[in-house]
């Protein structure tokens, strides 16, 4: 029996998780920037392993993360291979977007997981219902994640 597979948001028929999001129009974009580089290095463990694109002028932030898996035998969890994806946070005066797309599940191999091969209706397989849950369980906790430390005001602290 296979999970549920999620219906998810796309974009150039690819798995795509974005918007826009107003914050404070008192928040400039360097403000922005600043929180945006402070969630990669608070998020990821090495940054300079994750962080691909990094610039304070253009107001753009991206890197490549990796959310590990899992495949339930029983009552036991096993790792199987995790998903790669591409993050990228943008910034102007009082807005970011953030985009999460690309994912791929890597185990034996590179398995894309957007939609199966061959299949004229653009169906997942359902095979990968448990990755596609993980995924999407995973990239909601991101764009959580994300929302609180770009809306957070630093004088709390």
């Amino acid at each position: 029996m296979f999970a549920q597979i999620p219906v998810f948001p796309t974009k150039n028929n690819r798995i795509c998780y974005t918007a826009v999001v107003t914050v404070d129009s008192s928040l400039t974009k360097s403000d922005l920037y600043a929180r945006a580089r402070q969630w990669f290095v608070r998020t990821y463990k090495s940054t300079n392993s994750v962080i691909q694109m990094d610039d304070k002028d253009i107001g753009i932030v991206m890197g490549a993360g990796f959310m590990q898996t899992y495949r339930r035998i029983g009552n036991d969890l096993y790792k199987r291979g995790g998903i790669e994806y591409l993050i990228s946070i943008e910034v102007k005066d009082g807005s970011y977007r953030y985009e999460i797309t690309r994912f791929n599940h890597t185990k034996h191999g590179d398995c894309n997981l957007m939609r199966s091969k061959g299949n004229h209706r653009g169906e997942y397989k359902r095979s990968y219902a448990h990755y596609l849950e993980q995924l999407d369980m995973n990239a909601k906790k991101l764009i959580t994640s994300i929302n609180s430390a770009m809306q957070k005001d630093e004088a709390d602290w």
